[in-house]
């Protein structure tokens, strides 16, 4: 239940009970299809209670976490004659799954309706724990948005004691009910579980793991998947040490929530992170943590061509701290991210540099040499990617810093005059001369490589 891939049917059942189960799917999804309640009633009514706690076990192809007024009516109707059946202590399993039904469904009054009977046959301290798959009435809750009943369960889970035991319990994914509202975008659900929550339950339900799911945490799971407002609801709800705690957290490759929204394009995530960090993570820490490689969210910003989390960075940051993160280096190739974003043909991220840093730290990230000895504008006009948007981003570099860079060689002592000739590429070569001094010209045409070539050749002369 709660699968993020739909099954059609699966049972840990012996062959004759698991051919039976799927006699019994098969005539209710026959009489779903007829959009019919009284075909879909005239089924139930022959079921014995087992036999109804084998359907609400299945896999329900047709139902999900959104459901449509017919998908709603039946389940309705299956609860109605679950009520039905349950008559004493021994219906514990059935009332489990009715109420969990009830939750996925999102109706209070009818939640309530069944938690009251089973205050009937003194089952309500035991409803609302997981079923065998580890699937509870809280999850269902919270991964279908509905907010009134995930503040009455937990409530109830508080009376009985056992709200620490239902919010960390796992599924089958090991999502809890926090990584569930996540995953679904609900940031109302994560703002309601969060505050009916105290701060020790909530630092271990926000640290939790997902294990099968890359290890994410909530943060993780809302970061990668753009719900900003999850991001958001997440670390205002928690306290300073628990977002420390997050904000630092790894997943299973060793990236931080902020890496992974920088990686995806998600710049609202990277917006709540830089402003709900607290006073115990500084801007510097969070922005210059690192992955195992050295590259840091910023690194990934450009690589991907995120071009809003690289802006979301050069506009929210300190100059200082501006130059300290555009200047780190990976630790096995020594890039940086200007020179990712060159090398890859991201103009608009090469580009978003230019106009947000001071001309003198543009200056030193395009002398900036890797391990390979290469500098950004070499890795530039090696590239044919958007050769286009390249060269306008080429165009765009200040005169004064274009030509201090012109003249310098990477360690094969080629110019990246040399590198946009090698290229064979007109619209590099143009736009690297232009607006650039006499002098400058005559320096970078008559430069000799390490094969004692100069860069420009007879068919384009000096452009």
């Amino acid at each position: 239940m709660l699968k993020t891939e739909k099954t059609f049917f699966l049972f840990f059942f012996r062959d004759d009970a698991e051919e039976e189960a799927e006699d019994i799917y098969k005539e209710f999804i026959k009489a779903c299809k007829k959009n019919d309640d009284k075909s879909v009633e005239d089924v139930l009514k022959i079921l014995s209670v087992n036999q109804l706690i084998i359907l609400l076990s299945t896999e329900w192809e047709e139902f999900t976490h959104n459901l449509t007024g017919q998908q709603q009516q039946i389940i309705k109707l299956v609860i109605e004659h679950c009520k039905l059946k349950i008559q004493d202590s021994h219906s514990l399993k059935l009332l489990r799954l009715t109420f969990i039904h009830a939750s996925l469904l999102g109706d209070i009054d009818i939640a309530k309706d069944i938690y009251n009977l089973a205050k009937v046959v003194k089952l309500e301290g035991k409803l609302l724990l997981p079923a065998d798959d580890g699937d509870s009435a809280l999850a269902y809750a919270c991964a279908s948005g509905h907010a009134s009943l995930v503040e009455f369960i937990i409530k109830e889970l508080k009376t009985f004691g056992q709200l620490e035991e239902v919010c960390l319990q796992t599924n089958k994914q090991d999502m809890t009910s926090l990584h569930l509202a996540c995953y679904y975008g609900y940031d109302k659900i994560v703002e309601v579980l969060l505050q009916g929550l105290d701060d020790p339950i909530k630092q271990k339900l926000c640290i939790k793991e997902a294990e099968s799911n890359s290890r994410y945490s909530a943060l993780h799971m809302a970061s990668k998947a753009g719900y900003s407002d999850c991001v958001n609801a997440l670390l205002k709800n928690v306290d300073n040490e628990t977002k420390k705690d997050i904000l630092f957290g790894r997943d299973s490759l060793k990236y931080t929530a902020l890496q992974l929204a920088c990686m995806e394009d998600h710049s609202g995530c990277v917006k709540a992170q830089l402003k709900n960090r607290g006073p115990q993570v500084s801007d510097s820490e969070l922005v210059l943590c690192t992955d195992e490689s050295g590259r840091t969210g910023f690194h990934w910003a450009c690589l991907r061509g995120s071009v809003d989390c690289v802006t979301e960075h050069l506009v929210q940051l300190s100059e200082p701290l501006k130059e300290r993160v555009v200047l780190t280096a990976g630790f096995f190739d020594g890039n940086t991210a200007f020179y990712l974003a060159c090398e890859k043909g991201h103009a608009n991220c090469a580009t978003a540099h230019l106009d947000h840093l001071h001309v003198n730290v543009v200056a030193k990230v395009l002398k900036k040499k890797n391990r390979d000895g290469s500098f950004p504008l070499h890795a530039a006009c090696s590239g044919t990617r958007n050769v286009a948007q390249m060269a306008e981003m080429l165009t765009e570099i200040p005169k004064e810093v274009k030509e201090r860079v012109m003249i310098i060689k990477d360690d094969k002592a080629e110019t990246v005059l040399h590198t946009a000739c090698k290229q064979g590429c007109k619209e590099y070569v143009t736009a690297l001369l232009e607006n650039v001094s006499d002098s400058v010209r005559h320096k970078v045409s008559t430069a000799l490589s390490n094969n004692r070539t100069y860069p420009i050749n007879g068919q384009w002369g000096l452009m």
